[in-house]
């Protein structure tokens, strides 16, 4: 009783801080009390801001009393850590070229590892823990980001930055609730982003713990589970990767399919399909507007496009091939997981070239393969 009442005494205020802005510049605003339209334009920024702020903390105390209740649904997959760390890096761009501060990416060298994560879960993660990097950071300062084996079968992120530093008795009330340091009162924010993130790390199988040091910085470590399984298969092609590029040229009987595929679980097992047609290479992204721009460039001999793609969705992307290439030029085959017959009048009245549903039975599949790309198939010669 006594936790719940002081949880909602903090909540009441930090609705009401976010909330007095609303109201307060809204009513300046309707009582025309501004004198020019740069006031106007300002107060109608001190209103976005304040209900963006006051958005976040509502999303951020929903999320919290789900994962406090059990309530909060994980869907652990296979996540390519590089893209996910650079698409978190571009979300906080614009708030760190505001206060000038620069992120260094210390990964790109490295080989990409897969973790096995809820990516938008991983992602609400790492931007915060970059976004507080920056907000709490000096002007002109850097956010270093970087990962490294933590065990066997275990990475860490780390992610750091050169602010002034947290003492180390204070440490422990940054993973409380509405636990603001003295020294952050001064800055957006209630005291609830850091405690979310540990506990959506630890529903997947991981941790967040810091290290500071006064006048130089903090760092933020996030630990996460590998995928030992696409790690090693990686590992090893990038072994083979140049011995495989020089040994000979692809001959004029080969062929090359783009797969455009959002889920790496779903692109290794095409992967596997494809051993089985050593004569078609196999090349693969992750959204559409990575496939429109390989196309552009380089044209494969066919596509096979998922539905459901972060950003342009496999439809509007199938619009855009049409554009530039008749079936004739470019097949495109839908592979999708809808398997209902009115989807699939949906998508071939859309013009797609074939339907295939997941999960993939191979020797169809194969057949529709060979038919689109008109090659028959070696291993039956």
């Amino acid at each position: 009783s006594s936790a719940k009442s002081a949880f909602l005494g903090n909540m009441s205020h930090e609705l009401r801080t976010p909330m007095n802005a609303v109201l307060g510049f809204a009513q300046l605003a309707k009582e025309g009390r501004y004198s020019d339209l740069g006031q106007y334009i300002q107060s109608h920024n001190e209103i976005y801001k304040a209900g963006q702020h006051l958005l976040q903390l509502i999303n951020d105390i929903l999320d919290l009393t789900r994962v406090e209740q059990n309530e909060l649904s994980i869907d652990i997959i296979s996540v390519p850590l590089k893209d996910m760390l650079n698409e978190c890096c571009s979300l906080v761009s614009p708030l760190a070229d505001a206060k000038d501060i620069r992120i260094i990416k210390n990964y790109t060298h490295e080989a990409d590892v897969i973790v096995l994560a809820d990516p938008l879960r991983l992602k609400q993660i790492i931007v915060n823990l970059l976004s507080n990097a920056i907000k709490y950071n000096n002007d002109s300062g850097t956010v270093s980001l970087a990962w490294e084996w933590h065990a066997q079968d275990k990475l860490r992120v780390n992610i750091a930055d050169t602010g002034m530093g947290i003492p180390n008795n204070q440490i422990q009330n940054l993973f409380k609730p509405f636990g603001r340091l003295e020294t952050h009162k001064g800055q957006e924010g209630v005291g609830i982003g850091l405690v979310l993130s540990k506990h959506l790390a630890k529903l997947m199988n991981g941790d967040i713990y810091v290290t500071s040091k006064m006048n130089e910085g903090t760092t933020f470590v996030v630990i996460m589970d590998a995928d030992m399984n696409i790690n090693a298969e990686l590992l090893h092609n990038n072994k083979t990767e140049i011995t495989h590029t020089d040994a000979a040229h692809l001959s004029a009987a080969d062929y090359s399919v783009l797969y455009i595929e959002d889920n790496y679980t779903n692109y290794r097992v095409m992967k596997a399909i494809f051993s089985l047609r050593p004569n078609y290479k196999l090349i693969h992204v992750d959204n559409a507007e990575a496939g429109l721009k390989l196309i552009s460039v380089n044209k494969p001999d066919l596509v096979m496009m998922d539905i459901q793609l972060p950003g342009m969705n496999g439809i509007l992307a199938f619009y855009e091939i049409r554009k530039q290439y008749t079936s004739e030029q470019l097949p495109v085959i839908a592979v999708t997981a809808y398997a209902d017959w009115e989807f699939r009048e949906k998508i071939l009245e859309v013009s797609f070239d074939d339907y295939i549903t997941k999960p993939v039975i191979v020797d169809s599949f194969l057949s529709t393969l060979d038919k689109l790309i008109l090659v028959s198939d070696p291993l039956n010669n």
